[in-house]
């Protein structure tokens, strides 16, 4: 069976178009981001399948098995029980010391510095989300007063620390307060070496840089080369802190998961405020329930899917779908954004393993087709494997429009609806290339590649569930693709490829971002592979400065793209983790399954 001519041509009619973008700086793909922008309406076009009808009977061709491997946790989950009177306990023991802590942030009386201590402390310990209102008022009042606060002789791990703490919330401190930490020729003091606390300080510092800061890739360089070669044997009291910052620097890691082990961090921390960690530790234990009830409401929904029977060839990954979606909204508060974004990525998953790892390209295109549509008289069309996956996908939207009515949002539902058509249109136009053999533009896949994360599906979905989001101006704003989303999709697009490039091309798959730069670039897969780990680090830069104050929308909203990023970057770290459940199997167990002893 043949795709309709007229897809091909309007592909032609567009790859000069999208040529037009090829031409960025191998060393930043940020530059040709306003190009991106101008070509998104051109480009939905391309991937559009056509609308006309085609044969449903299925395709007698060789399907492109993945074998996954199947998940290590069974339906353990189902039999989470949910404990009311030890949540209600958790509940008053938290709301007391709540009081008190809150006394400690608005102590007017408290240095700036000692104010900037705990407010890192709050958020390391994954409780600062209760004082939202408060640290950012304490936080815009030292940031315009901080001309009056480093004019004192502060050291490098206090000035690191202030650093990091202000950028992360927004306030872009400038990095000319490094400059004093350099001798005469322009390189950071080797007196320094002495100061493990404070070049581990630094190093996390370095995690906020922005394009263009020199002194922090200089500071990043100098500050990891010696927490790698010598500060562990050295400073024995740091060996843990050291360790952790390494293996995942606190910026980049997932909130919830870093306050997990920061928790155990702290309490080994002579200087600690008995208090905050009292408060942490209940706390977390209180979130827990909290998880555990919703993965045990999550189980029981996926038990009686009955996925694992019907569509076979997918990836059984309830378990790591919960986590993606709590590591993005962990807080209690928002358990409808959770849920909507637990559902949605089994719809992501499952499209992505049918494309992926079964469809035939002319099934792909039926597939294609009926999404665009949106109607459940496509049913008739599609072959028989098919049509549960599309009813499950009708009837999940048509759920949120439902549950959503009450807080008179139903109306954002028709922009998950479109942001899944978009992922779709992605996903049919890498298996176009795949079915082609074609090798596109590094740009040209980037783009697409970007957008085929799923990760501006997500975004959208997971704001459905917000009730501060009122209107439609969050989803319009969305739907643009801004930089921020461009960014953060590049950046996961990039980390998978780098992990999952040798297993996706062994049984079959759209060249990656690796073969499309050594086409476009030419050089080594090696050469490749180092330019497209910069590209990766240059990412991070490049959204930290999206977060940057002023802002269109809160920290806080657009804290849950990066989360997004966040993920990944744990995930993916040593290889695929949605794949191989192994790899998170340590990360779903400390948050869900095992309480921090009291």
């Amino acid at each position: 069976m043949q795709i309709q001519p007229a897809i091909f041509q309007s592909i032609n009619k567009q790859k000069q178009t999208l040529l037009n973008f090829s031409n960025i700086s191998s060393s930043n793909i940020i530059h040709g981001i306003t190009t991106h922008f101008s070509l998104k309406s051109n480009f939905a076009a391309i991937n559009k399948p056509a609308t006309a009808c085609l044969s449903s009977q299925p395709q007698q061709q060789d399907r492109p098995l993945a074998n996954f491997p199947a998940t290590v946790w069974g339906d353990c989950f189902s039999s989470l029980n949910f404990n009311d009177s030890k949540f209600e306990w958790y509940e008053k023991q938290v709301k007391v010391l709540k009081e008190n802590i809150m006394v400690m942030v608005c102590d007017s009386a408290c240095d700036s510095v000692e104010k900037i201590v705990l407010i890192d402390s709050l958020c390391r310990l994954g409780v600062s989300y209760h004082f939202e209102d408060a640290i950012e008022e304490e936080l815009d009042r030292i940031f315009n007063a901080q001309l009056h606060i480093f004019e004192n002789d502060y050291d490098l791990y206090t000035i690191s620390l202030a650093f990091r703490v202000l950028r992360q919330h927004g306030f872009k401190m400038s990095t000319d307060v490094f400059n004093k930490f350099k001798d005469t020729n322009g390189n950071f003091r080797s007196s320094l070496l002495n100061d493990a606390k404070g070049l581990l300080s630094l190093f996390e510092a370095t995690h906020l840089s922005l394009p263009g800061e020199d002194i922090l890739d200089e500071a990043f360089d100098f500050s990891k080369e010696f927490l790698q070669s010598s500060a562990i044997e050295s400073f024995p009291d740091l060996k843990n802190h050291i360790t952790n910052a390494l293996e995942q620097p606190f910026h980049n890691g997932i909130p919830r998961l870093e306050a997990r082990k920061f928790i155990d961090l702290y309490q080994n921390d002579s200087s600690r405020n008995d208090t905050l960690l009292e408060f942490a530790k209940l706390d977390f234990n209180r979130v827990q329930l909290v998880h555990q009830q919703e993965l045990n409401q999550y189980s029981m929904m996926w038990k009686e899917l009955n996925l694992t029977s019907e569509i076979p060839y997918a990836r059984d990954r309830m378990a790591e779908i919960y986590f993606w979606a709590s590591s993005t909204y962990f807080e209690p508060q928002y358990a409808h954004s959770r849920l909507i974004i637990a559902r949605v990525v089994l719809l992501i998953s499952l499209v992505d393993d049918t494309i992926d790892a079964y469809a035939t390209i002319d099934e792909i295109h039926q597939l294609a087709e009926a999404i665009e549509r949106w109607d459940i008289s496509c049913l008739d069309e599609l072959p028989d494997y098919l049509k549960r996956f599309y009813t499950l996908l009708l009837s999940t939207f048509s759920d949120f429009e439902n549950e959503l009515k009450d807080q008179g949002k139903s109306y954002s539902v028709k922009f998950g609806k479109e942001a899944y058509q978009e992922l779709v249109r992605g996903y049919y136009l890498e298996a176009k290339w795949f079915s082609e053999g074609k090798v596109p533009t590094f740009d040209e896949y980037l783009y697409n590649g970007s957008m085929t994360t799923g990760l501006p599906l997500v975004s959208t979905v997971g704001f459905m569930g917000l009730e501060k989001v009122k209107g439609t101006k969050e989803f319009d704003w969305l739907k643009t693709y801004p930089k921020l989303s461009y960014i953060s999709g590049a950046f996961i697009r990039l980390v998978n490829d780098l992990t999952s490039h040798k297993t996706e091309q062994a049984r079959g798959h759209v060249a990656s971002s690796i073969d499309c730069y050594m086409k476009q670039h030419g050089g080594t897969k090696e050469e490749a592979v180092k330019v497209l780990e910069k590209m990766a680090r240059d990412c991070w830069k490049e959204m930290n400065e999206e977060m940057m104050r002023p802002t269109e929308f809160s920290v806080d909203m657009l804290m849950r793209i990066v989360n997004l990023v966040r993920l990944t970057d744990v995930s993916y770290k040593y290889g695929d983790g949605y794949t191989d459940s192994q790899q998170l199997k340590g990360f779903v167990k400390g948050l869900f399954v095992d309480p921090i002893p009291l």
